[in-house]
């Protein structure tokens, strides 16, 4: 903390009398920042101790300071030759040698010329403008590259794929466990090998699933699997994107049989579909159903029923998603 017994600037003793005077602390705090900005260390260790110090609180410390002090702190021509070395300094040590001028254009003779020796990021950490970079040819230090690319690159997909990770085995957690525990319903006994041979089916299913599933695959799987009860069918035509592979057909079928036997039980035993609300009024619409009857020899006909099962909506049943 800075004493406010002496000069507020250089903290000295001198025979030169202290000037009090309010109005200009605003100024002097403006100038005193800016000075530290371009490297004077003097104000440097100046304006850490101000910086958190209110214009309010000079004011009732009666902060003074010499005249002198205050006049070359606050001198614009000394502050601008001072911002325009610390600038040539930022552009590298060859160009401190040359004199900084505001041409009406510039051209490519006059920029800073590049320096291959100079770190690019070390450059760069101390650059006053963010948009500043060389689309050329540039050097850096290894630990540098290191520590600003290839850690920061690292700890990115590090973190993309241990969230990936986390969420594949969550779901492949869920549905081994639902598939467990319709198979123990069953009372089937399954070791311990059995467990975690289908875990591993499961979790690579989910994370290694290269393709979209169509629905028609899923059909076809399901419909072959009912007539045959063939693995070895089932798989050959997943190889030949037909159906679904096997592993995945008893993962659905478990999990219709588990819906299924779900709403038996919240029915009395008897299923009823999703879309059928309990206690309100059904209607059947029922009709013949033929196809190709006017035929020759017969071949290549239909002959059924279709029946229609619905309600009457109520206006405050909520509208359903199709799915």
């Amino acid at each position: 903390m800075a004493d406010f017994s002496l000069c507020l600037i250089c903290q000295k003793e001198k025979s030169e009398q202290l000037v009090h005077n309010p109005s200009s602390h605003e100024t002097l705090l403006k100038f005193v920042e800016e000075w530290a900005k371009y490297g004077d260390l003097r104000c440097f260790d100046l304006w850490s101790k101000l910086k958190s110090v209110s214009i309010n609180e000079l004011t009732e410390r009666k902060a003074s300071w010499h005249r002198s002090c205050y006049q070359e702190i606050v001198h614009t021509e000394l502050l601008k030759r001072a911002k325009e070395r610390y600038e040539r300094h930022l552009e590298g040590p060859n160009e401190a040698k040359r004199k900084v001028k505001e041409p009406s254009q510039l051209t490519r003779s006059q920029t800073s010329p590049y320096d291959k020796n100079v770190c690019f990021f070390l450059k760069l950490s101390t650059s006053l403008d963010a948009t500043d970079a060389h689309a050329i040819d540039i050097k850096y230090h290894k630990n540098c590259w290191l520590k600003n690319v290839t850690n920061v690159i690292k700890k990115a997909s590090a973190s993309d794929k241990c969230s990936s990770d986390l969420v594949s085995e969550a779901a492949a957690r869920i549905e081994f466990l639902a598939m467990t525990e319709t198979v123990l319903r069953e009372g089937k006994i399954l070791t311990m090998s059995d467990l975690q041979s289908t875990f591993e089916e499961v979790n690579k299913s989910l994370t290694l699933r290269l393709s979209r599933e169509m629905p028609q695959q899923l059909a076809v799987g399901l419909a072959v699997h009912q007539l045959t009860r063939s693995k070895e069918l089932v798989n050959m035509l997943h190889g030949f994107g037909m159906a679904v592979e096997y592993n995945r057909l008893m993962r659905v079928e478990a999990q219709i049989e588990a819906t299924v036997l779900k709403r038996m039980e919240e029915n009395g035993g008897v299923y009823l579909p999703p879309d059928i609300i309990k206690g309100r009024h059904v209607f059947f619409a029922v009709d013949n159903v033929d196809f190709a009857e006017d035929t020759y020899d017969g071949q290549h006909t239909l002959h059924g029923t279709a029946m229609a099962i619905y309600q009457r909506k109520d206006p405050q049943d909520e509208k359903q998603e199709l799915r």
